[in-house]
């Protein structure tokens, strides 16, 4: 379940750095809060088979509990393979580096803005706003690929 959540955290990271307002509505505490909910429920419905179909305490099986039915175990570990492993990965990869098209999107639209105008005070602002988001992008991959993946310290 834990990786679904983190499946949940990257799309609404999606949602934020969106250029659309729509998108960025949508990212909202109410619908973390939604999504979390539906995340559980479904989470609990894919695991009730475990209660009928299981069998405790079997000795020539690969794991202790196992399911009774032989046709059923290669279901539920496709499914599980699914859910658990293919679809939450898949997701992250796609929405993350839809994140990055988003925010580098928003960085060249800042620098061009900034390179139009000759004033030099919007063009500093657009260097802070700039550099702030490089910070942000940094600290988002320490995040994601743990403290030793950037060199920098923030």
């Amino acid at each position: 379940m834990a990786i679904l959540l983190i499946t949940l955290a990257t799309i609404d990271r999606w949602l934020i750095s969106s250029v659309r307002v729509h998108h960025r509505q949508m990212s909202t505490l109410k619908n973390a809060k939604r999504a979390i909910f539906i995340m559980v429920i479904l989470s609990s419905i894919s695991y009730s088979y475990m209660l009928y179909c299981d069998e405790a305490n079997i000795t020539d099986t690969p794991l202790q509990c196992y399911e009774k039915l032989e046709g059923y175990r290669l279901v539920t570990d496709l499914a599980y393979v699914l859910v658990t492993i293919l679809i939450p990965f898949s997701l992250m990869i796609t929405f993350g580096a839809l994140t990055v098209v988003n925010i580098r999107h928003l960085q060249n639209r800042l620098l061009h803005a900034a390179n139009d105008e000759n004033n030099s005070d919007r063009s500093a602002h657009a260097n802070v706003i700039s550099k702030k988001i490089d910070r942000h992008l940094l600290r988002y991959s320490k995040i994601i690929h743990g403290p030793r993946s950037v060199g920098f310290r923030i």
